[in-house]
């Protein structure tokens, strides 16, 4: 995994240290919770300090996910902590363009200047994981409307990558449609 920092972490101590991150945030924090928060809140002060690369960045992002998996899906609580965990990661800059095929084109500009979209470049690794989670619905909305977050970044590239597989993915389109129907969305 290439690094490059460009925050307070030196290179040489982050590939030190991400290992042991994405150890703790995926399977190896199921031994413990405080171990995977504290996973947690380093993952996020890495993709806030540090370029990443998109290699070290999707780690990042399948691992927090993976580790839900390893949550009791009936504490959506942490699952949600979760993915805010996961939506800090992806919201962070890369060293390096990526497609946006995650992303949810939206009403050009009046000045056709630029086309906006909502969303973040989600792995299709870390969606293939997401989809997995029986409680991604009710975190989702825990975090909107108990924690006030802002998750239409979130849903939209879930939903774009979803719609990109529609006749294979079912499972999300239902995940998706609870939440309609919860009013969630």
């Amino acid at each position: 995994i290439q690094t490059s920092a460009t925050g307070s972490i030196s290179e040489p101590a982050l590939r030190i240290l991400l290992p042991f991150v994405l150890s703790s945030c995926g399977d190896g924090g199921s031994k413990c919770s405080d171990w995977r928060g504290f996973g947690q809140v380093l993952a996020s002060y890495i993709a806030e300090a540090c370029m990443l690369s998109i290699e070290a960045r999707e780690a990042l992002a399948t691992n927090i996910v993976k580790g839900a998996l390893q949550t009791e899906q009936s504490d959506v609580e942490r699952v949600a902590d979760s993915l805010a965990t996961l939506m800090t990661v992806l919201s962070a800059s890369t060293n390096e363009t990526q497609a946006n095929s995650s992303k949810l084109a939206l009403l050009p500009s009046r000045n056709n200047a630029d086309t906006r979209t909502l969303g973040y470049s989600l792995p299709v690794a870390t969606y293939k994981t997401l989809i997995k989670l029986d409680s991604l619905a009710a975190a989702v909305g825990h975090l909107f409307s108990g924690r006030n977050l802002v998750v239409s970044p979130l849903v939209a590239s879930i939903l774009s990558l979803a719609t990109s597989r529609l006749p294979t993915d079912e499972a999300t389109v239902d995940i998706f449609l609870s939440l309609i129907r919860q009013g969630q969305l």
